[in-house]
Order: structure tokens, then sequence, then C-alpha cells
């Protein structure tokens, strides 16, 4: 009795703290999350770029130190607009109060900072200044407290035009919006040239000085009338605390119950950036409300769902701004990414009842995007013609993809919100198919496709093969098909998890956990979608697990912390996870509560057992949105062990465009010789029939004599018969049974005997070639027997063109096998050659106490060096073109491989920076270049940049250490990578990059580790869009972000204008003479 009294106790505690506004979800916000580095490995960003902002929900004007980052030690200003949060804290309109002659960025302390959603302060201890800001949609409201000093200023910058209206008031112009500004003290305005103005004032100590600032992108009357609607008066406190209010009452449609407070502050704040983008561009007065851009491609995903189930009034104001753009370009808005993602942002409002937007107007909308010439995306046409974006053209597969999601969210709102019904729509449904079309069944992933109709490597948006390969989320169940069917589906997707090869830090994949509801192994996305809300989110500045994205990782976290989330954006329904909180109470729209009740989830007890809906036996693994609407509860049995009995049922799984499934015969199995001597290949193959109703694969199964012998899968569509060929080779004398399958009827394949025969390959000696006289050197050599039966091999290892050791090693039948000596250092010369038998032998460079001779700087000058920095005379410029590096800060000189290297702390503003120069000047575009260094890399993380020219040209180290990556003119489809050697880190590697036509490559340790055809740069995309050449060169830092540093050891930096040959970058890596 005593405990439920406490308990009843507590909980009444509780109910009084909020209800009279104590505490609320608001206060469990923290908004420094995602403002660094993720504290996570990444792969493609690794800055959560978020910031500490000062907002209304949606609001236009959203404040924050300008440019923060949390590892910042100064603050320039505090700007109010254009910030995009989750892609840059870098905005417009500037306030920055200092005294004295100059306003430097001030030194701050996070000791002295204070940040909530509705209110950011901090001392500003350069100037003993402490600045303190609230805002409401259209008004930001600055108070600062001065010391005594005749010298105070506020500066205005980044802010366009001004005029001075009296001596505590002005207007202006700011990159499309208009504002107007009061001062609380008289101020004696200075117009700043070039652009801003500086109010300057005489203060006593303590002092404080406000300025209220309204804005809108209509007028300065409106931007008067926004201020005086929202800020009547300097009141700073009441705007604080309306503040607090209203992000409590947007953050309480949401009510969760357990969890420990971490998991509560993560939620909270997750939800608070969701709230930030699309913002608000009507002014105060104006309903319905106008809203930026949409960006889709970041936020369709996740953040327009939570959107639509929280605010669908809101979701239908931002589908009416967007249809606005269609009124004046004719087309629905792109956005800067890949496909017309807007397409099922409209489809996915509409059949969650969204309807205050021009439904015939949305119709039309679509239909002109994605039906008539000119298309919006330039490849809509292409992809029309052939059926896929061909490999000739960029992001083929990610376009081809993304593309048919597009046709079929067309095709869903044109015959169910617009009634239609025509030969478009059946037209658009074809054409959601085509993600068939590059489904390569030898290999089981998504690929490139030439015009010619050949499968070839790249194509992937910010993507690999896992990344895309999964990305049919109108029609899982057909690409289960194609896959296989759902146990091969669930391995390999199973695997893309337990690999590595899943990265959370961008939005691609974002969808892949709830797949396994759709193939009867729930627990599998329970498992999978726990781990990620559990490992790749935490409550710290790098908290986020890569670059939110305007909100669409954090809208991520929302959802599945929850329990569910929209696989299929466009589809009334939601797949069910696992929920991190006990209960999560939905406060609806229309005056309704939905609730997930979890007694008991924690991350040991993550899998749902059973389910109830409303007190019923549930055994569906996903929820229709009109069930959540028409409220009630949910209630999850959880546990430590899954239950692979619920929800397995395939009645049970979500839908699909394609509900059937393909039904495959085999006939007709021969082999085209019964008779082959010892390594010749045989051809078994076989006609393989699709009577089902579906496009599918099947994996045929060859045994011989009753042992696997091959496995290959065919794709084969509906009502089709395709043969299937598997080439058999065999070496052991006699007759062979070859089975389809172990019980298969056998077709006999007789041998004749060979004798012995020997190859050599793969000679092998650990990279980079180098060595010191205390080491052993392992030498390798493989060994083939394609003989019958088996036999010795001669194998003689060869140092400087001497045998010193000579044996014969047994090799079976058929077999290889690897032969292994060791060199002894000591046995060496400066340079020796190492070989086995006639292969070609290895040159091999000796490390000692000897100083080595001077690079030929004929060489140099014959293979086009622009650069070429040693470090044996600090950073001066050995090629003749006299680029001498510029040296940032104080670097550490170390000893490196063959004399002096360096060690920059680019964190503390230690780094080279390359003079501008004509001959670097000529590669911003060139089609021929080779940068090349050696590292010694230690413990890098996220992105390592080491060697670049701002985002154009670029070596740098990813995902934490583990991928070495180049790029030249640009990032996007021009990045070929490698995962680095075991023993890469504090050891000394080599890496090269080169641009050679349209072909990059990458060597590592002097051997060639990765190619690929780059890509035409798409003037849509990001590189597109944005000049990154004009940024110096950088050695251990990256200009265009200086957050991405180099921590080990760098020597002999080098920049060439030609594609340089394996042997030349072999000679240079070595310092080999030209001419031995």
């Amino acid at each position: 009795m005593k405990y439920y009294t406490c308990r009843l106790l507590i909980l009444l505690i509780l109910f009084l703290w909020r209800s009279i506004g104590w505490c609320g979800p608001a206060d469990e916000v923290d908004p420094l999350i995602g403002t660094a580095k993720s504290v996570r490995p990444t792969v493609w960003e690794s800055n959560g770029a978020c910031f500490p902002g000062v907002l209304a929900p949606h609001g236009m004007v959203q404040i924050t130190p300008d440019g923060y980052h949390y590892t910042d030690t100064h603050i320039r200003g505090f700007s109010y607009l254009d910030h995009g949060s989750g892609w840059s804290s870098n905005g417009r309109f500037l306030v920055f109060p200092y005294v004295g002659l100059e306003a430097s960025p001030s030194a701050f302390s996070h000791d002295h900072e204070e940040s909530h959603p509705w209110r950011y302060e901090v001392d500003l201890t350069d100037y003993r200044i402490h600045a303190a800001f609230v805002a409401t949609i259209h008004a930001g409201f600055a108070r600062m407290t001065f010391p005594r000093s005749d010298d105070a200023h506020i500066l205005l910058s980044d802010i366009g035009r001004v005029t001075i209206l009296s001596d505590t008031s002005l207007m202006g112009y700011c990159n499309g919006s208009w504002f107007f500004l009061l001062s609380n003290k008289v101020f004696h305005a200075v117009l700043i040239e070039g652009g801003g103005v500086r109010l300057d004032y005489r203060t006593d100590s303590g002092e404080v000085v406000d300025i209220r600032t309204g804005f809108s992108t209509g007028s300065v009357t409106a931007a008067t009338n926004n201020l005086l609607a929202e800020m009547p008066d300097g009141n700073f406190d009441r705007y604080s605390r309306g503040g607090r209010e209203n992000w409590n009452t947007v953050l309480s449609r949401i009510e969760i119950q357990g969890g420990d407070a971490t998991h509560r502050k993560i939620f909270y704040t997750a939800l608070y950036h969701s709230c930030f983008m699309p913002s608000i561009v009507s002014d105060a007065d104006v309903s319905p409300r106008r809203y930026t851009p949409t960006y889709p491609w970041d936020t369709y995903r996740s953040e327009h769902p939570l959107n639509a189930l929280l605010d669908p009034d809101a979701e239908g104001e931002m589908i009416a701004s967007m249809l606005s753009v269609y009124d004046n370009t004719g087309w629905l808005p792109t956005g800067n990414m890949l496909g017309n993602h807007n397409v099922e942002l409209i489809l996915d409002g509409y059949r969650k009842g969204v309807r205050n937007f021009d439904v015939g107007k949305a119709a039309r909308a679509i239909r002109k995007s994605l039906l008539a010439e000119p298309y919006a995306r330039r490849d809509m046409g292409l992809f029309h013609r052939l059926g896929y974006v061909p490999a000739e053209h960029a992001n083929s597969v990610s376009q081809t993809l993304e593309f048919a999601y597009n046709c079929w969210a067309g095709a869903k709102f044109l015959k169910t919100a617009a009634a239609e019904v025509d030969g478009d729509i059946d037209t658009l449904f074809r054409r959601a198919l085509s993600y068939q079309r590059l489904y390569d069944p030898g290999t089981g992933f998504m690929r490139a496709k030439t015009e010619g109709g050949d499968f070839t490597d790249g194509g992937y948006c910010e993507g690999t093969a896992w990344t895309y390969s999964w990305y049919v989320p109108h029609d899982v169940r057909g690409l289960v098909n194609l896959m296989g069917g759902p146990e091969r589906f669930s391995q390999k997707l199973a695997e893309c998890f337990d690999k590595g090869h899943y990265v959370h830090d961008n939005e691609p994949p974002l969808h892949y956990a709830y797949l396994f509801d759709f193939v009867g192994r729930p627990w599998k996305t329970q498992e999978y979608a726990r781990m990620l809300t559990e490992t790749a989110y935490s409550a710290v500045p790098g908290g986020l697990p890569g670059n939110d994205d305007l909100g669409a990782l954090s809208s991520w976290y929302v959802f599945s912390a929850m329990g569910f989330y929209p696989v299929t954006p466009g589809e009334p329904f939601y797949e069910l996870g696992s929920p991190v909180f006990e209960s999560c109470i939905l406060h609806l729209p229309n005056g309704k509560t939905f609730t997930i009740h979890a007694p008991g989830s924690s991350a040991k007890r993550r899998y749902i057992r059973s389910a109830r809906l409303n007190g019923r036996v549930y055994e569906r693994p996903w929820i229709g949105h009109d069930v959540i609407l028409a409220g009630g509860t949910l209630t999850l049995e959880m546990g430590a062990e899954p239950n692979k009995q619920w929800g397995v049922a395939e009645k049970d799984a979500p839908q699909s465009l394609t509900m059937g499934r393909p039904k495959f015969k085999v006939a007709g199995s021969s082999l085209s010789r019964t008779n082959a001597s010892a390594g010749d290949s045989v051809e078994w193959s076989c006609l393989v029939s699709n009577g089902g109703f579906a496009a599918g694969s099947v994996r045929l199964d060859i045994y011989m004599d009753g042992r696997p012998y091959a496995s290959r899968s065919v794709l084969v569509g509906p009502g089709r018969t395709q043969q299937m060929s598997i080439p058999v080779v065999l070496y052991q004398a006699g007759a062979h049974r070859i089975t389809l399958g172990r019980a298969g009827l056998p077709l006999l394949l007789t041998i004749a005997p060979k004798a012995p025969s020997f190859s050599y390959s793969d000679l092998s000696i650990p990279l980079p070639h180098i060595a010191r006289p205390q080491d052993s050197v392992p030498v390798g050599v493989m060994i083939r027997n394609s003989g019958s039966s088996g036999g010795s091999a001669p194998v003689r290892l060869m140092v400087d063109g001497r045998t010193i050791e000579s044996r014969r090693v047994f090799v079976p039948s058929g077999q290889e096998k690897k032969a292994m000596f060791m060199v002894s250092g000591y046995t060496l010369r400066p340079l020796s050659t190492i070989g086995v038998n006639d292969l070609p032998p290895v040159t091999v460079r000796l490390i000692d106490d000897l100083p080595l001779p001077p690079f030929d700087t004929a060489m140099l000058k014959r293979l086009g060096a622009l650069a070429m920095l040693d470090f044996e005379d600090l950073a001066s410029d050995r090629s003749g073109h006299h680029n001498d590096g510029l040296i940032h800060g104080t670097p550490r000189w170390v000893n490196g491989l063959f004399g002096r290297a360096v060690q920059l702390d680019a964190p503390h503003g230690s780094y080279i920076e390359l003079k501008p120069g004509q001959s670097l000047d000529t590669l911003v575009r060139n089609e021929g270049m080779t940068m090349m260094v050696w590292v010694y890399p230690m413990e890098e993380e996220n992105f390592a940049d080491i060697l670049c020219r701002g985002d154009w040209h670029t070596l740098q180290l990813k995902a934490s250490n583990t991928v070495v990556n180049f790029y030249s003119a640009g990032w996007e489809g021009h990045e070929v990578f490698a995962p680095v050697p075991a023993n890469w880190n504090r050891h000394w590697h080599h890496i090269a990059g080169v641009t050679r036509g349209d072909i990059e490559e990458l060597y590592i340790d002097g051997r060639l580790s990765a190619v690929r055809r780059m890509e035409p740069r798409d003037p849509d995309g990001e590189t597109g869009l944005t000049d990154y050449s004009n940024h110096p060169w950088n050695i251990g830092r990256n200009d265009a972000d200086p957050t991405r540093v180099f921590k080990g050891y760098i020597d002999d930096v080098m920049i060439f204008d030609k594609a340089l040959q394996p042997a030349d970058i072999h000679r240079l890596m070595l310092h080999l003479p030209e001419h031995p």
C-alpha cells in the first residue's frame, strides 16, 4: 500500500510540475546536439550541420551564432535569416555587438552559453558583453548588456541596402527580405562601404541595448507590421516565455513516458530539428501561410510524413506553396538532388487526408512534370525512351530507381485523387517497374547499364550498390521477387547491416531496417531499427550520425523511437519497429489520441512478442494511418527474445505495387560436350520458364558428384522463357556426374588424363615496397596445377638476379597453392629486385641512415610537376614553378621515410596553403592530373582531407580512417575510393589519385586499388550549382570545410598536370632514378 501511495504522489507531483509550466518537453531539448562532427564513423558527411537555433516552429527568423560549430572558440556574429538547418549555420543579416575600434570575432566559452529553442545567451568575453536573443515567426529580439564604454557598437552586416529613418530606427533589404529595426536607445548610424551599418552608442556598466527587427518578403511596410504584431514592445521576458510555451505546445503533440533522460533529450531534440524547415515566408496577417521550397530529396522520406501526421494543415500549406512554383515555371520544383519527390510528397499528404491545396492543379503539375517534354528532370526523356537512365549519364542507377518511384506516385495520385483513368496512368505504372531493368542477377545488385544494354560500374549518387539496391520503396515485393524470394532477400539485406555496408549518415537507405516487415521477418526489423536508435544517436554535440539535411535524420529518429516508420511515402500506412519508450501518446489534430504502449521496452527487450489493437489480437507488422487517426491503443508485449511466429504470414505483409510471385520451371538441361581434357571449359545449359504473374530471379545450384559446384541466378519476366548457361571446368580424370540440385537427373562428363602442368602468378611483397636492414621481407607466389594429377612444382627465389633459395612445392590437381619465402633486409642493397622464377621482379627500396639523392628535377619537369614539397627546406616547392607553401600556425617537423616530414594541427590553426599561381590555377578543369602524397595516419576521424583544392580536387580519408577517397572536378559522380590496407594506421603509406580523361584511378602503395569512369557533371547537382574551385590548395585540411583535418604525418606532396603512368607513380613513390 505504501508503494502505491508513493507512486501516486510522484505522478501527482509530475502532473502539477507540467501543468503549471515548470517543465515541459521544450525543456528537454538540447539545441547543441548536431553542432559538431559525429562521434561515430561516417561515410558521406560527418558534421550534423545543425545550430542552436532560436526560432518559432518553421519561423522565418532563425537566430544563431553564424557559422556555429561546437568546437569554435570565437563568435563572429549572430545571423537571423537563410540558414537551412541541417545544411549550414551560415546565414544572413548578422548582428554583432562589440566595443572598441574593430569588430573582431570574440572568444566565448560553453560554460557561459545557454541554449534553448526559445532563447540563446552567451558572454562575448573579449568585449565583456552579454548577448541574448529570442524570436517569433517574423521578428528577432537581441538584448545586449554592455560594459561602460564611449565606444560601444552594434554591427549589422550582410544585410544589403539600408535606409536610416531616425536615431532609433532603420529599414532595409536583405537577399529577398525587407526589414525594419527599432532600438531602445539612441544611436549614431554609420553606413559601411560594401553593405551594412554600424550603430554607435555610449553605454554605462550593465546597460541594456535592445534591438527588435521585423522581416517580410513582401515590403518594408509588411516587415514593420510583422514586428508590431509579434513584438509590439520591449518585454524580452514575455517573448521568451511565449516562445517556450509555443515550443511546448508543438512538442507536446507527442507525449512520451518511460525511457531515461538521455533518450528523452534525443527524442525531443530530434522533434525540434524536424520543425525548422521549410520556413514560413508569408506575413503575419496572411492565411494560408506560404513556405520556402521543400527540398524533397532530403525530407520526403520522414519529415513531411511526420508533418502530415502531426500538423496536416501546415503540410497542406507547404504543398500549396510548392505548387505556386508550378504556377511560375510550369513544373514541380525538384530541389538540387535527384528525382522529383514532390510527387510523393503530394501523394502522401493527400492519402493521409490533407486537402487544403488545389488537387486539380497538383494533378496537372504531376502530369506535366513526368509526362510532357521538356521534362522537369533533364534525363527523364532517356528514362522514358530506354526504360532506364543509361550509364553514360550522371547517377544513372540512382536516377532510374528514383524516377520509377516518381512514376508510381504520379500514377497513384492521378488514379486516386484526380479520379482519372487514361493511358498516361497505365504508362506511369509500367514505368514504375523500370527498376527491374537494372537488376543484375549475377551480382544481386542494381547496376548501371549502358545504352547498348551492358552492365557496368558506377551510377550511384552519394552511395554504392549496397546503398541503392533496396531503393524500391513502392514495390518491395517486386524487389523481393527479383532478389530470389524472401529468404535470399533477407539474407543479403542482413549482410548489408552485419558487414558494415549500411550507413546511416545519408538518406537513400533510411528505410532499410523496416524492409524485413515485408518478408515475414519483422523481428529483424525490430533488431536493426533498435540497434540504430540505440547506437547512431546520442545526447552530445556530435550526437547525430551525419548531416541532418533539413531534419531528415532527426525525423527518422522521431518515427523510429515511437516504433513505426513510413517505408513508402505515398502509402497510408507505417511499418512497425521497436519503440524506445514504454508509452508514446500521439495527440492528434482531430482531438483524438493514439497510444503505443510497450511496457518494459528497452535496448535488451527490443522484440515484439505479441500485439493487441484496442484489446484485440493484432498480427500485422504495420499499421494504417486511418487506424491511428481513429484513436486507440496499440499494446506491444516486448521481450529479450524474438517471437518468430508473430507478423510472419504473407497475407499480413504490407502492400506493394506487385502482389504476385514468379513461378519457375527448369527443363532441357544439357552439356556442350561430354568428353574434355583437364582444364577445358564445358557449358552446362538449361531453359528457365516463368509461369507466374511477376518478374523474378531464380538461383540454379549445380552439383558435381554430389557436392556443390556452382550457382547462378537468372532473371525471367512473367510468361517468358530464358536459356541459362554455366561454365564447368574439371581437372580430375574420369567420369563425373553433373546434376541440377543434389537429386537432379545426372549428366555425365568424362575428363581425359593430363600430366601436371604448373603456372606461376601473383608475386606478392608487402606494400609499400620498402624495407629496413633489420626487417624480414615476406615473399609469396601462387602456383597452379592444371593437370589431372598432383605434382611438385620447382620454385626459385631471386634477389638482384641471383637465386638465393630453391624448393619444390606439391600442388594437387586443379588447385592453387601459395609458396612463401623470407628475405633478410641485410641482404638487400639500397635498391634491390626480388622475384620468383621468370615472373617480373619487384624493386624494393632499402631505408637506412644514408641520405637519398635529391629528386631529378628534369624528370619532375618531364612528368609535368606543378608542385613538389618534400619538406627538407620547410614548404619550398622543388618543381621549379615556385608554388611554395604558406605555413599557417606552428607545424611539427618529424622524421619521415626519406628525410623530414610534417605533422600539422589544423584544428588549432596549423596547415599549409599553396600560394595561388598560374600553374596550379590551370587545374580547375583538366583532363589529365595526378596528386600524390606519403602519409602516416593516426586514428583519423570521419573526413580527413590530406591534399585538396576545396571540394574540387581532393585526396582524403573518410569513414573514420577506413576508406581512401579521391575525386577531381567536384565530388558528385567523381569519387573513386578503396578500403585502407590492413596495416594502415600508424604506418607509412603512399596514395595517388590520377585523372586520365574521364577515368579516375586511385593507387595505394603503388598498386591500382580502384578505377571509375567519371560521370558527366550534373548542372542541377550540388557541384553543378557551386564553384568549389575558388578555394586555395591546402595540405592537412580543406579550406571549404576546415573541420576536415588530417592529424598524422605528411611527406612528398606532389601535383602534376598530367596523368602519370603506374611506373612513374612507383618510381616517384620509392625515390627511384628515372634511368637506373
